[in-house]
């Protein structure tokens, strides 16, 4: 049976103008928003900024995910040509990868898709 399905959309928040935003990612309670030399960190229910995390040697961000498992965030780099690894604990660690890499995702088996 065929059936009619209407999704409604709105705008719940807009951040204030700033510098450019290259991607965005959830993990617990937060959001992730990757500007071009850090990661501005939100409050996932009233969109409060709680901290910024650097990222040194962070060059060309492409793009931010998630992994709830390891609760890690991947940045890719597109000039260092590298993925930055960061744990919610603060660790920070690099992949270098072959190419520049530009999109992320992380699979239901947990590993880091880079294309």
């Amino acid at each position: 049976m065929n059936g009619l399905f209407c999704v409604v959309t709105r705008v719940i928040h807009t951040s204030p103008e700033a510098e450019p935003v290259y991607g965005v990612t959830s993990l617990d309670d937060e959001l992730y928003v990757l500007r071009a030399k850090a990661v501005e960190v939100y409050n996932s229910t009233n969109y409060s900024l709680v901290r910024k995390l650097s990222v040194t040697g962070l060059k060309e961000p492409m793009d931010i995910t998630s992994c709830h498992h390891h609760r890690t965030l991947y940045i890719s780099d597109y000039s260092v040509k590298c993925v930055h690894r960061l744990e919610l604990n603060g660790r920070i660690t690099n992949w270098p990868v072959n190419d520049a890499p530009e999109g992320l995702s992380v699979t239901s088996q947990f590993n880091v898709v880079v294309t």
